[in-house]
């Protein structure tokens, strides 16, 4: 997880990595588990960079946590995303006041998207802890020691075990906002609106931020190193193996910049950090954004999928955040409240009370998952 990043990573058995402390017991449960033995082997082979899959695929929400795992073979993304019932973090900016509170933002709908497994230990100790993947806030330094509790209780996710939905709701730091994050095979589709906020700085939604590559570009041109918050009109953009696409625009910046900083009581160093990130401006009233990450594409790919998105955006407004994957005949619907969704062709998806709904008319018959966290046992 990206919060870890304050602190270096060990090194075991020659892998440097937040993962290593990891390789020791797989590597005896390996010989004392024949049965599962090849599942531990896989999961120390993809940790000591053999293979990039771990030989888990599907998506799973931890309700307890409020965190969920997408994994493919070619990829992963964590959601971490935290509610009035979960604690989002502990205090540590007592550790260096001068760098503020490093992970004050880590489950504020931080998204976490790893395809080589280096896209962020080869930036974390010069991260920008205020720029965090997937987050919507002002951006500014952080310097209370305990994070306020996130007052947005409809914060949760859905899952049918192959894919799955999330939705939180911001509610912190003077700023507000509906949240959702919904994933598929091949993409991540993430919806904001209603963002507001009466903070004095100006509020980010971070797309990315990780190790700038030599193939960092927007729009298929080449951000050259040196470039610092410059406004881009791209309609897909591209680093390292992570592709992006903006169906709706928006005020969108790009990074390509040499930041300074260090793990805890270590030298200073330099990386370099590509960033992507849409500028709400200050006091925004009702701001929306749209993006979808694609992991693991092809420059190629994400160019043509951004001339002609696979998922449609069905609606993104502080009432129902929806999309629809057509060719897996997929729905996925976050209703902030009861309403109802034209799905087209005549036909409505309707709820009675706030729910995240996902609609499956992939088989013989539609199987719908439902989940509502704010409140456990109720019938929707």
């Amino acid at each position: 997880m990206m919060y870890l990043g304050y602190r270096p990573p060990n090194t075991i058995d020659g892998v440097t990595s937040y993962a290593a402390d990891f390789l020791e017991p797989l590597d005896r449960m390996v010989r004392a588990d024949e049965r599962n033995a090849a599942a531990y082997q896989r999961l120390a082979d993809n940790i000591r960079g053999k293979i990039r899959g771990n030989g888990v695929t599907g998506h799973k929400y931890f309700w307890r946590s409020e965190f969920s795992s997408h994994l493919r073979d070619a990829y992963a993304i964590f959601t971490r995303v935290n509610s009035p019932r979960m604690k989002g973090s502990e205090y540590r900016s007592t550790f260096r006041p001068e760098v503020g509170n490093e992970i004050d933002w880590n489950a504020a709908g931080a998204t976490s998207i790893q395809v080589t497994n280096r896209e962020y230990d080869d930036l974390v100790p010069a991260f920008d802890w205020f720029h965090y993947p997937g987050v919507t806030a002002p951006y500014t330094k952080v310097t209370t020691q305990s994070s306020p509790a996130n007052r947005g209780s409809f914060t949760g996710g859905v899952s049918d075990g192959r894919y799955g939905a999330s939705v939180f709701t911001l509610d912190r730091f003077s700023t507000t906002g509906r949240k959702s994050y919904f994933s598929f095979d091949d993409e991540m589709v993430a919806l904001g609106a209603g963002i507001s906020s009466t903070s004095q700085h100006a509020v980010h939604t971070t797309v990315n931020q990780g190790a700038a590559r030599p193939n960092a570009s927007v729009g298929g041109k080449a951000v050259r190193p040196g470039t610092d918050s410059a406004a881009t009109g791209a309609s897909w953009a591209y680093n390292d193996e992570i592709g992006y696409v903006f169906p709706e625009g928006g005020p969108l910046k790009v990074s390509n910049k040499e930041q300074t900083g260090s793990w805890l009581d270590r030298d200073p160093v330099k990386r370099n950090a590509f960033t992507l990130f849409f500028d709400h401006g200050t006091t925004p009233v009702g701001a929306t954004y749209a993006y979808i990450l694609l992991p693991g594409a092809t420059p190629e790919k994400v160019r043509s999928y951004a001339a002609k998105p696979v998922v449609k955006i069905l609606r993104n407004d502080e009432q129902i955040q929806a999309v629809r994957h057509p060719r897996l005949r997929l729905t996925m619907a976050a209703f902030h409240a009861a309403g109802s969704l034209d799905l087209g062709s005549g036909r409505t998806l309707r709820v009675d009370q706030p729910a995240l709904i996902m609609l499956d008319e992939g088989g013989r018959s539609a199987v719908v998952s439902v989940a509502n966290p704010d409140q456990p046992g109720l019938t929707v």
